[in-house]
């Protein structure tokens, strides 16, 4: 089943519709009471992360799955010009953006700055690059804030991808 999709273009105005969202999802496929609060958890740790990224921006967020897998979407259409960017960019004497350390971190950057993404970022690559760098300093203090992450220790899967200017970010999760 897919939900309703709701635009959003202000997060702090229309959370409470992404609530209702969420719950109207969980009553239709009839999820069990056990994994309610894990996705109301998944979704609301998720939608307070997005508070920060989409403001501005034209925004869509839905759900789609059954009682078994659920997906929380996010899709953005980011309205940063490449002349806008490239002035940003250049006031960092390095030229590039260095400020996205860490899972949240990354995340944001990817919404900020798509042309340094390939075409995909998943948190099951991200989970064994950190295993990988374990034991050096920098290595052990990313392991640390993954941990730490709400959404990274709820969710299954999250892939962030890029097409054109359309960023969509699926949080996945396997009941």
């Amino acid at each position: 089943m897919e939900s309703e999709h709701v635009v959003i273009s202000n997060l702090t105005n229309t959370i409470d519709r992404c609530y209702e969202l969420i719950e109207t999802f969980m009553f239709d496929v009839r999820f069990e009471k056990q994994n309610e609060t894990k996705l109301r958890l998944l979704a609301e740790e998720t939608l307070t992360f997005l508070k920060d990224i989409v403001d501005g921006n034209e925004n869509i967020f839905w759900i789609q799955g059954d009682k078994k897998n659920c997906d929380l979407e996010f899709l953005c259409k980011k309205q940063l010009t490449p002349e806008k960017k490239a002035d940003l960019l250049s006031m960092s004497s390095t030229g590039k953006n260095t400020s996205y350390r860490g899972f949240k971190g990354i995340i944001k950057g990817l919404f900020a700055n798509p042309d340094e993404l390939s075409s995909k970022w998943t948190l099951t690559d991200y989970q064994f690059k950190v295993a990988r760098e374990r034991g050096t300093k920098n290595g052990d203090e990313i392991a640390d804030e993954l941990e730490k992450t709400i959404i990274a220790s709820l969710a299954d899967e999250i892939e962030v991808s890029i097409e054109n200017d359309h960023i969509r970010m699926v949080v996945s999760k396997r009941f």
